[in-house]
């Protein structure tokens, strides 16, 4: 394969000639100089690669898209992940602009890999999904590459953040549960690690303070936000005494509510009659689930337009960096939720 010197010595002109007539800088050689070179490039066959072509450009039209949950399967397996990265589709589609998908299973990786892919490959990256304390947004900052984050909460400093009001969704979750006579409300909260888990714990625990519900630690089991983690800390809920039991289970994601789900029913209990169970994402399973799932709508796909087109504005210089975007939720009622037993 023809590399530039090749170029360079077939038409006797320097590389940085050849540079020049690659990246169209008019002016820079003369007309004479930019023919020997083309014809140089036709002889030799020699194409530039798109790398070298995005690097040299203004613009590579490329988005990059960091997922930076430490488990890949995260990707497949949890529609949370695949629902924003859709919205991120529908924005650079607009537009005929492209994705490039950054992934790793470990933190330390992808600090390192985060460093040497700001390279030019990319405009500016979208990261999902970030943990609190990774250090990836000084990284982004100290290489000078336009970002957004998404649900990764409003206070970080110099950054552009997408998300919801957490805290205040799980609140009012809380609240609708208290409203419908429970007192014995668990809740199964994500990885700690990550601010919307810790924002969603928080709302719960505004709700039953402002109840004056006694605050029992065997109701807020940690976990993560995977099915298996659902089941498993249902299971040992549901082997507390019945006086003991928690009548309601507020998940904080549909994924885990439908391991809870599946929990509660191989004990052969029946939800809502037995004991209500609840969740928070509205991804398409909670709607066709058996019984479908009352839960908190947050708009993912929408999450993901938005910080695309935010980041395509900062790309632009239109915005500066650090505006926070605030989008809607909604709780939705459907059938996994009702008054406790009068005899529980």
């Amino acid at each position: 394969m023809a590399t530039i010197s090749d170029i360079a010595k077939a038409s006797g002109v320097s590389k940085a000639s050849v540079s020049y007539v690659l990246n169209n800088r008019q002016g820079s050689v003369s007309a004479e100089t930019r023919e020997r070179v083309l014809q140089a490039m036709r002889d030799l066959n020699y194409r530039p690669s798109p790398l070298f072509m995005r690097k040299h450009a203004k613009k590579t039209e490329v988005l990059g898209v960091a997922f930076t949950h430490p488990s890949l399967t995260m990707l497949t397996d949890h529609p949370y992940f695949s629902l924003i990265l859709d919205g991120i589709l529908t924005a650079t589609t607009a537009i005929g602009w492209d994705l490039i998908l950054f992934t790793t299973s470990r933190w330390s990786d992808f600090h390192k890999a985060m460093r040497s892919k700001c390279d030019g490959r990319c405009d500016g990256v979208i990261l999902v999904g970030l943990a609190e304390n990774t250090g990836l947004v000084e990284v982004f900052k100290e290489r000078g590459m336009p970002f957004v984050c998404v649900n990764m909460g409003s206070d970080i400093d110099g950054a552009t953040t997408v998300d919801v009001d957490n805290e205040a969704a799980a609140k009012t979750m809380t609240d609708h549960l208290i409203s419908l006579g429970h007192r014995r409300i668990a809740f199964l909260a994500g990885q700690l690690a990550y601010p919307n888990a810790v924002a969603r714990q928080n709302g719960y625990m505004t709700a039953i303070a402002g109840a004056n519900i006694p605050f029992w630690p065997d109701y807020v089991p940690a976990g993560g936000f995977m099915y298996e983690s659902g089941y498993d800390r249902a299971m040992k809920l549901l082997d507390l005494p019945p006086g003991d039991r928690p009548t309601a289970l507020f998940c904080a994601s549909d994924v885990i509510a439908f391991g809870a789900m599946a929990a509660v029913k191989e004990r052969g209990l029946t939800i809502p009659g037995d004991i209500t169970v609840v969740g928070f994402d509205d991804i398409p399973g909670a709607k066709t689930c058996e019984p479908p799932l009352t839960t908190i709508k947050q708009p993912l796909a929408e999450l993901g337009k938005s910080a695309a087109e935010m980041l395509l504005r900062h790309i632009d210089g239109v915005t500066d960096m650090g505006e926070t975007i605030v989008l809607p939720t909604s709780m939705i009622r459907r059938e996994t939720d009702t008054a406790p037993k009068a005899t529980v």
